[in-house]
């Protein structure tokens, strides 16, 4: 069975806007399962500005020594899927003190700064959070869902996380 659609101006412009709201759905999709993938071409951390939580600071990732394990984390502060693994992370730092910890987001600052308060994040002083305002590292790791979680050893990409990660796979 062949289904012929005949496109008028009327259903044109209907045709866009559904187009447009699904792509926007499975662009901003919070993704649940954990996925290790690696990225041709990137190996190494891209340099760019953070900025932090006080609105005045800003930390660039090549602030992080060659000697540093670093973990890369874009979230969205309203995504359950980037919670989890956040009280994942919280949860397990007695394991993961040794790695330094860049929570990244896009999102207003207000939102972020809601969110390390309800994690207290503040208290850890391997974990720095802020805004990623260039958008660099969505654009370097043609990011489409988040959590999105990186590791580097010696400034060097060692993993790729798309989804909710638990702490434990940082380690490996």
């Amino acid at each position: 069975m062949v289904w012929v659609i005949f496109i008028t101006e009327q259903n044109l412009g209907l045709m866009k806007h559904v187009f447009f709201i699904v792509s926007c759905f499975f662009l901003s999709q919070c993704k649940p399962n954990e996925t290790s993938i690696s990225l041709n071409g990137i190996d190494s951390l891209p340099s760019f500005n953070i900025l932090l939580l006080d609105s005045a600071s800003v930390l660039n990732t090549k602030n992080f020594s060659d000697s540093d394990d670093l973990v890369m984390f874009l979230f969205d502060p309203y995504c359950e899927h980037c919670r989890a693994e956040t009280e994942s992370i919280v949860n397990s730092m007695e394991i993961l003190k040794r790695k330094q910890f860049c929570f990244i987001s896009v999102a207003k600052i207000e939102d972020l700064r809601s969110f390390s308060k309800n994690y207290r994040l503040d208290r850890f002083q391997n974990i720095h959070v802020g805004v990623d305002t260039g958008f660099v590292y969505i654009q370097s790791f043609r990011v489409r869902n988040v959590p999105h979680t990186t590791v580097f050893s010696r400034n060097r990409l060692r993993k790729v996380f798309v989804g909710a990660t638990e702490a434990k796979a940082l380690l490996k």
